[in-house]
């Protein structure tokens, strides 16, 4: 015993000893980690008095959970009327069988604020628990027209859930990589304004455009994987997302607008006085829109002493609701009694930004000389000047509540931006140029030259955008072209995999347009963004727009006689095309492409005989096909005696080889490709050979994969096909490369046919037709319908059958799809003697 110990009284003792021995009990059945943090400090406490050794090793203190709000506006001071939400929210969390929340309103309704007044609810009452919390918000400008990309959500959300690398892998690996980490731990994540990227009203309203996030929350709300999952992802969007909807793991909330009570409720909270009567007459007046009553509250209680009879000095209506309508209306009543004081000025410098405005790049466009109906009675504003005016803005609800989290950054709501970037833009389209160009100055001067991660390009990003609307088209697609896709190097998109950022970056230089790109621009870099244009859509698997913008570009390019660049151009459009089911075209161009390679560039001369071979193959010319590969070979073997066809170049040819019977030649090549790669990837070396990825590994596993799987394979062994398949579909289930997705799918639609799990099967066939039609992918279709006709006779429905081989052979003979009429033969008669 220790001296302290022997100066404790013995009655004292005792008691400590009890609480010693109760304690460690405690300790032995917690399974909190906070709860048992305290208890081994309180042991370790009375084990000092005691004199005693440690008895329990040292638990770590628990990392406290993270929160991270800042994409998030500040929560507002008032929700009314929104109960029944909040009670459904709350039984959302406390369903283990729901993952996923969608609440579904107009622009102004109060999805936002719902989320954060629950949120807060759920906080103060420490009902969360210790659970990360993670939000983002996709606003831009209020429209779902304008590309947005979730580039930076990814990257940032890979940060914030501890992924080692963020920048490392294509944008759907890291898609998936998120999603893992997500369903290790316990998380409460919001998407903020999904809107702008889903696709807008029409065949296909709410799908989204961005597959990488797609794939992201599918893999969240999958039933089979829901259990995996610890927490909860709530989506606010003026959609429906019916990508998502109809698993039984995601809950629907459809926020209807307030009620007559609770709009007058909002409008008594915000200082507006007056009946009920005239109280419920104003909510109608204004359609019960929660952000329309909103500014109206705090238009009354600024401008009329908060008599809400004077509601009548508001304007006409004269937007429709999806242009803001109601919120919009008073907002021009503001702009009316501002007139071209301060208010407005800062109103409309928010209305130059597509986010956030933070405070240097909002003084990038304060100094200097005034900017006529923008920054003119900004000048004459002092530091308390500045924050009068901000306050006023405030208490007028048409800027958002102070955030602590980002001191001295201005927000608004996106159709508050929307309202008074549009008006800047029509009245005072001089100054509204030159605030975008001192914010192109700004942001170009504050990126990096070489981009090296997905970080580095948020500035040059917004340099491009605000460059384009101060009409610098030349200048920003030099950034682009330097900055961005990095020359050969196609940075943005081969090394990152950012086909969203690429495509929200060149919607500037078709002025929102979707047509041509901006006369301002040079010739030939027309043509670059055009086939810039056609790459992504090609990548994303939307192959008849891929082809229009390709072939837009062909046509400028040999109007400048600039044969470099077309037989680049042309080795693009024939895959496209060959994909598309347009084989005299894929012809034409591939033939083009190695006659124009031969005269110009060596270094394209093999690839562009693979593109060459591909068509022939897919024509059902196998001999000259074989012989235009063995060519290609060739001449790499001259440049690289060490090296055989690598890239798409490489699978092509093992595709040719699985058609005439040589498996062991193609399992040797997929096996070169994969050691090739990962060799450069264990030596961190750089092949010089653009898009050599993850994804060559995946797809050679898949021909390895398809080697065993073959009934013709001296190979074939049904185990080994699905351990090389399982890997490859979990990868291309995120991939952006829909060609090889819709392989994938079939791949393994015959693996499961052969295996007789037949409703697996249907599903893959099913989601693999669903993408090949989405994006146009004539012999992907082509593909799924031999297959299905395949699983048609397994499942015993001949007549089934018979319908999904009419439809393949009439589409053989369409198009000339030569390479599958052998199996058209061996089909027709299995179908015959099944009729027999």
């Amino acid at each position: 015993m220790s001296n302290d110990a022997k100066n404790i009284a013995p009655e004292a003792l005792v008691l400590l000893q009890e609480r010693l021995a109760f304690f460690q009990t405690e300790l032995a059945k917690e399974a909190d980690p906070g709860r048992r943090f305290q208890l081994t400090k309180e042991i370790e406490e009375m084990e000092g008095r005691l004199g005693l050794p440690a008895s329990v090793a040292p638990i770590p203190q628990p990392t406290p959970p993270r929160v991270a709000l800042a994409k998030l506006p500040a929560p507002s001071e008032h929700l009314f009327g929104r109960e029944p939400e909040l009670q459904q929210l709350d039984e959302a969390w406390e369903n283990d069988e729901l993952f996923a929340v969608t609440i579904v309103a107009g622009g102004g309704v109060g999805k936002t604020v719902l989320f954060r007044r629950w949120f807060d609810k759920m906080r103060d009452a420490r009902s969360l628990g210790e659970i990360d919390v993670f939000a983002w918000s996709f606003h831009s400008q209020g429209t779902t027209d304008k590309p947005v990309s979730a580039d930076e959500f990814l990257h940032a959300a890979l940060s914030f859930f501890g992924d080692p690398d963020p920048t490392s892998g294509e944008a759907f690996e890291r898609g998936h990589r998120l999603a893992m980490l997500v369903k290790k731990q316990p998380t409460l994540i919001l998407l903020d304004g999904l809107e702008p990227l889903q696709q807008p009203p029409g065949p296909v309203q709410g799908n989204l455009k961005d597959r990488t996030l797609y794939f992201f929350l599918r893999e969240l709300v999958q039933p089979s994987t829901a259990q995996q999952s610890t927490g909860l992802c709530v989506i606010t969007s003026r959609l429906h997302l019916p990508e998502i909807r109809d698993e039984g793991t995601v809950l629907n909330i459809d926020l209807s607008h307030l009620s007559e009570p609770s709009g007058s409720e909002l409008l008594r909270a915000l200082g507006v006085d007056g009946t009920d009567e005239e109280m419920n007459a104003a909510v109608r007046e204004f359609d019960g829109h929660a952000l329309a009553l909103y500014l109206l509250g705090g238009y009354l209680k600024v401008t009329c002493q908060g008599d809400v009879r004077r509601r009548g000095e508001v304007g006409p209506l004269k937007f429709k609701a999806r242009e803001g309508g109601h919120a919009r209306r008073v907002m021009e009543a503001y702009e009316a009694w501002f007139q071209e004081g301060a208010p407005l000025n800062v109103l409309r410098l928010l209305g130059l930004f597509d986010r956030p405005a933070d405070p240097a790049p909002l003084d990038a466009v304060r100094v200097g000389q005034p900017i006529p109906g923008l920054t003119g009675s900004l000048q004459k504003l002092d530091a308390d000047g500045w924050s009068d005016t901000v306050e006023l803005l405030r208490e007028s609800h048409l800027i958002l509540p102070h955030d602590e989290q980002s001191p001295g950054t201005l927000d608004c709501h996106a159709l508050v931006r929307q309202h008074f970037g549009t008006q800047l833009e029509k009245q005072h389209p001089d100054s509204w140029q030159e605030g975008n160009l001192r914010l192109f100055r700004y942001f170009k001067s504050v990126s990096r030259e070489k981009p090296r991660s997905a970080e580095d390009l948020v500035p040059v990003l917004a340099s491009i955008m605000h460059g384009c609307k101060a009409g610098r088209y030349q200048e920003a697609v030099e950034i682009y072209h330097d900055r961005v896709v990095q020359g050969d190097n196609f940075f943005s998109t081969y090394k990152l995999g950012a086909f969203g950022s690429e495509m929200a970056t060149l919607y500037h230089f078709y002025a929102g347009h979707w047509d041509h790109p901006v006369g301002l621009l040079s010739r030939r870099h027309q043509a670059f963004i055009l086939r810039q244009t056609g790459f992504c859509q090609r990548a994303v698997g939307i192959l008849d727009e891929a082809s229009k913008w390709m072939s837009q570009a062909l046509e400028v390019f040999e109007e400048l006689e600039d044969w470099e660049e077309c037989h680049k151009t042309l080795g693009g459009l024939s895959f496209v095309d060959l994909s598309r089911g347009k084989f005299d075209a894929a012809r034409v161009a591939a033939a083009r492409s190695v006659e124009l390679a031969d005269q110009l560039n060596p270094q394209f001369q093999w690839l562009n005989r693979a593109k060459l071979g591909d068509v022939l193959h897919n024509a059902g010319d196998f001999e000259e096909a074989d012989a235009v590969f063995r060519r290609a070979e060739d001449i790499l073997h001259h440049e690289r005696p060490d090296w055989c066809l690598y890239g798409v170049a490489g699978l092509k040819y093992c595709d040719l080889q699985l058609t005439l019977g040589r498996f062991d030649d193609a399992a040797k090549l997929a096996r070169w490709n994969i050691e090739w790669v990962e060799g450069h990837q264990k030596r961190g070396t750089n092949p010089g050979v653009p898009g050599v990825t993850e994804l060559t590994k995946t797809v050679s596993r898949l021909v390895l994969s398809r080697v065993h799987l073959a009934d013709e394979s001296p190979f074939k062994d049904l185990e080994t096909a699905a351990s090389f398949l399982d890997p490859v579909l979990t990868y291309l289930r995120q991939a952006e490369r829909q060609d090889f997705l819709v392989l994938g799918l079939l791949t393994n639609a015959e693996l499961s046919r052969k295996t007789g799990q037949l409703k697996q099967a249907q599903d893959d066939l099913e989601t693999a037709l669903a993408a090949a039609d989405r994006g146009g992918m004539a012999l992907g279709k082509v593909d799924c319908e031999l297959e299905l006709t395949r699983l048609r006779l397994a499942q015993g429905d001949r007549d089934a059958a018979s319908v999904s081989f009419e439809k393949a052979r009439d589409a053989v003979e369409s198009m000339g799809y030569g390479r599958r009429r052998a199996e058209l033969e061996a089909l027709d008669t299995h179908c015959r003697q099944s009729a027999d």
